[in-house]
């Protein structure tokens, strides 16, 4: 967002001289631009993200007294466009049903593997690098009515390392009945078939096929796999595996109508 939208209008200018007016007259200007990777102007959320990402820029700044003030003075409801999604009602439409989630979990097409991968994002609503990152000392057996995942930490796909969650707060998780079933099949069985020995609780709980964290450049290639082979939709709105266009899968399974 710096790179193509701040830097090369501002970005050879002292910070002493990024007045109010100026950053006004800039931030003005973004509903104009386009995107970096193509001609399409920018999308009214985006406009507010960049908008967001320069105040925090100049916030950092003032913090490190490099200025005395943050010139980004400007009013969102005068000097930003309205948020609005680019495609009207594409929100409403991008979900999986709930008949589509039940044929990714249970259809003998998609790998055991994959179809617990599929039960942990939809009926957790973790993240793909909080899923990544489980081990089996995380999921709570012991507790009642449900059994529970303890999720502290994520793994970075950019970096390839575990961190903590995003929002740095670790959460605990009901497991849905169904996905306790199918967690105790792939214990029992599933996950010694699948890399070759007994999983022990240090052991993730869904790794690669070599063994490691699964990426997400790495589940989004079998994800759109096996949407291809259950003749589901794919595309725009599955970019990746649980951050997509429209709402992440997680979401969506919540959004159906009726899991019967």
């Amino acid at each position: 967002m710096l790179r193509y939208h701040l830097f090369p209008q501002l970005g050879d200018r002292a910070l002493t001289a990024l007045t109010k007016a100026v950053m006004l007259d800039w931030v003005r200007t973004l509903p104009s631009r386009t995107r970096a990777d193509s001609p399409e102007p920018l999308a009214s959320r985006t406009v507010h993200h960049i908008a967001s990402t320069a105040k925090r820029l100049l916030s950092e700044a003032v913090d490190r007294e490099l200025l005395a003030v943050n010139p980004c003075a400007w009013r969102p409801k005068r000097d930003l466009p309205p948020k609005r999604d680019k495609v009207a009602g594409k929100r409403n439409h991008s979900g999986f049903a709930g008949r589509e989630v039940w044929q990714l979990l249970h259809d003998d097409r998609v790998p055991q593997d994959r179809q617990v991968m599929y039960a942990l994002d939809f009926l957790t609503g973790m993240r793909p690098g909080e899923m990544a990152a489980r081990r089996w000392r995380d999921l709570d057996t012991t507790t009642t009515p449900l059994m529970r995942l303890d999720v502290a930490s994520a793994f970075n796909s950019r970096h390839y390392r575990e961190k903590a969650t995003k929002t740095n707060v670790e959460k605990i998780i009901p497991v849905h009945p169904m996905l306790a079933e199918m967690l105790r099949a792939w214990f029992t069985s599933g996950w010694k078939a699948f890399i070759g020995r007994k999983p022990t609780p240090d052991d993730l709980i869904v790794p690669r096929e070599q063994g490691g964290q699964r990426t997400n450049t790495h589940s989004n290639k079998r994800f759109q796999a096996d949407l291809a082979r259950l003749g589901l939709r794919g595309g725009a709105r599955t970019t990746r595996l649980g951050r997509r266009s429209g709402p992440s899968p997680s979401r969506a399974a919540r959004r159906a109508a009726s899991w019967t």
